[in-house]
């Protein structure tokens, strides 16, 4: 202790590298970030989940560790792709599975990680590059949006790389992962930019996916300093309004477009290929994770705003009942069309991204109305997309219907969705789709907001039984919350143990939907007049043992959704119900749910296999068994065909999605 004193008296930082010691305290930034964030992720190891997402980890977990690293590998190793997205897939699995190691680190998680990460480098050849492409096709230009011929993922894949190298070297700070990091992408910026190749105009979807390199191109300028770095970050961003081929995204979000007005709208014939709509959802918030990059290294409010106002559009125009938006991957204003007949609705990789895109923005910001974003989203359309053995996803999740299984993508065959190659000898068996390499990453950044840490305190914005690890400036505090289980009690016990007695703020996530929250300290009752949706602070002297019990007031209700007042769907708490084949007969009739002024005095019932389940009374004497959305359709066939929506006396009138294009 003496020598650590002396050390930091004279200007050294001293860590404890021991197993409890986050990433980001190994591998010190190379600059000071303008910015910093009002609420912090916990280091790794800290937060552990125990109830309803905590089983969902554990089968991701178990689902995830498991994929074939060297049939990932394998693309980089041949380079003879044109037109499909093998590039990507490494680096979504792998940042997955950088995250679950931050959650639940193992030595098996090591040697999966280092074992994937000495494959992939083994690839890089003399010049730095790692790639899956073609020389004919490596950052081909398109020229024109409709020539399908020359479109690629090229650098979006390449994206994933860089965005895998630099998560292991957050986690190991291994210089040699970082060379590698750095080579790969010298070899994109020597032939990309200013006077160079137009990054708006390589690969697909108007530069979207190109462009989205801006986020490890930001975090690589973090780890290194080396102004090249920013310099190609701010080309990006600049080019957004200089290209021809791109769309001035960023300014039109800053300004307060409604993202769907920025892109080509669905069946514009001037843009025949794309006649689902240009607002590609991913990739849109793809690169408005980077831009918050930038504003972290920079403080240009600017930059803020236009994530921030992203996710207001996105929020007041596109997220449905379930937390998730899109219609065939694509935003179409989707919020005021949800009756809409598609089986393309909730791709699980904007699910994904979205709730990515929510937590970071909870970081920056503080403002609790993320919180609700990440809630609603993680208990419906995240945890429900999976499977129950982790193994795999849904590509989509339809609100009526069934679940099906992700195709897998980039086989051999004819298609452009197909790899347009025969088999190599010795050459893997390629089983991955996008939505299973990703939706895994939506699953572990749930822990990094479940418990948080700000300048006062700690903040809780999920509830579970769960518990955490709190580094604060005057101590560590330990945390368990026990005793929750949804439908019965939905009362959250927490137990705070500070390591002495100890002064700091307390932030309770007051969920939306919970509007009369009883909280007690030690059995005192705290004030009332809790809102909804926002946070109670406590703030006190802690002793160890203290006790916090936080009674959410969760019923079921009946909601309509938005621009639709006859069309009706069910909720508790956080969870969208649904009516199930397998419990339900009548799940498909039409439903005149009895209610006093949209609540429904439904009877709690126990239903193996399903997080919540109730008998749902109807006008007409007879009940109705709705079950929680996410548990619907896990079939994945016909025998858990589900329904979310309905009219009271009718079947519903399935209409097109609205964002039609419209000739002036």
């Amino acid at each position: 202790n003496i020598v650590k004193l002396l050390l930091e008296n004279y200007g050294f930082k001293v860590v404890d590298l021991g197993k409890d010691v986050p990433p980001q305290e190994i591998v010190d930034m190379a600059i000071k970030l303008k910015v910093e964030d009002k609420f912090k992720v916990l280091p790794s190891n800290s937060v552990h989940l125990n109830g309803v997402l905590g089983e969902t980890l554990d089968a991701s977990l178990n689902g995830t560790s498991s994929k074939d690293i060297d049939m990932l590998v394998y693309p980089f190793k041949v380079r003879n792709e044109s037109t499909t997205w093998r590039s990507e897939f490494w680096g979504k699995w792998f940042t997955s599975m950088a995250w679950a190691y931050e959650y639940n680190p193992s030595d098996n998680l090591d040697k999966i990680l280092k074992r994937a990460t000495k494959e992939l480098i083994k690839t890089q050849d003399s010049e730095g590059a790692i790639k899956t492409v073609m020389p004919e096709y490596e950052f081909r230009l398109m020229n024109d949006p409709n020539n399908i011929d020359n479109m690629t993922w090229d650098i979006w894949g390449r994206k994933y790389v860089l965005l895998g190298l630099l998560a292991e070297y957050n986690r190991t700070s291994d210089k040699t992962v970082l060379e590698a990091a750095k080579r790969h992408t010298d070899y994109i910026i020597d032939r990309i930019g200013e006077g160079k190749k137009d990054i708006s105009n390589i690969g697909i979807w108007f530069g979207m996916p190109s462009s989205s390199i801006l986020e490890p191109i930001a975090l690589l300028y973090q780890y290194t300093g080396e102004q090249r770095y920013l310099e190609f970050a701010n080309y990006i961003i600049a080019n957004q309004y200089k290209s021809k081929y791109a769309h001035d995204v960023f300014r039109k979000m800053r300004d307060g477009w409604v993202i769907t007005d920025v892109f080509p709208k669905a069946g514009d014939p001037k843009y025949w290929y794309y006649g689902d709509g240009g607002s590609k959802a991913y990739e849109i918030m793809s690169c408005f994770e980077g831009l918050l990059e930038m504003y972290r290294i920079t403080g240009n409010k600017d930059y803020l705003k236009s994530v921030e106002n992203l996710a207001k559009s996105v929020r007041d125009t596109e997220v449905i009942i379930t937390g998730s938006s899109s219609v065939s991957e694509k935003w179409r204003k989707s919020k005021h069309a949800q009756h809409t007949e598609s089986s393309h609705w909730q791709e699980t990789c904007v699910t994904t991204t979205w709730l990515k895109f929510c937590t970071q923005l909870l970081r920056i910001s503080g403002n609790p109305i993320y919180a609700g974003d990440i809630e609603l989203v993680a208990y419906n359309a995240m945890i429900g997309a999976q499977n129950k053995e982790g193994s795999w996803w849904c590509h989509f999740s339809p609100l009526n219907g069934k679940r099906v299984s992700a195709p897998e993508q980039c086989k051999h065959g004819p298609t452009v969705y197909d790899f347009r190659s025969k088999p190599l000898p010795n050459e893997p068996n390629f089983v991955m789709n996008c939505c299973v390499a990703s939706g895994p990453r939506g699953l572990f950044v749930l822990p990094k907001s479940a418990f948080m840490a700000y300048d006062g305190g700690v903040v809780v914005n999920l509830y579970e039984n769960s518990s955490a690890k709190v580094s604060l400036e005057k101590g560590n505090v330990e945390m368990s919350i026990t005793g929750f289980k949804w439908g019965e009690s939905n009362t959250a016990k927490i137990k705070v143990i500070p390591s002495a007695d100890m002064k700091f703020g307390l932030k309770l996530y007051i969920p939306e939907w919970s509007k009369n929250t009883k909280i007690t300290v030690n059995g005192k009752k705290v004030s009332e007049g809790f809102e909804a949706g926002k946070y109670c602070e406590i703030v006190r002297l802690w002793k160890s043992g203290d006790i916090v019990e936080l009674c959410l007031d969760a019923k079921v209700e009946l909601l309509n959704i938005p621009s639709q007042k006859d069309i009706f769907y069910l909720k508790y708490g956080p969870f969208v119900l649904s009516m199930d084949k397998r419990f339900e007969p009548n799940f498909n009739k039409p439903a005149d749910v009895a209610d006093n002024n949209g609540v429904v005095d439904a009877k709690k019932i126990n239903i193996d296999g399903v997080i919540v389940a109730f008998e749902v009374p109807m006008k007409d004497g007879s009940v109705r068994k709705f079950i929680n959305y996410s548990d619907a359709g896990k079939t994945w066939d016909d025998r858990s065909e589900f329904v979310t929506i309905f009219m009271s006396n009718a079947d519903i009138k399935y209409v097109p999605v609205g964002n039609r294009y419209k000739a002036n």
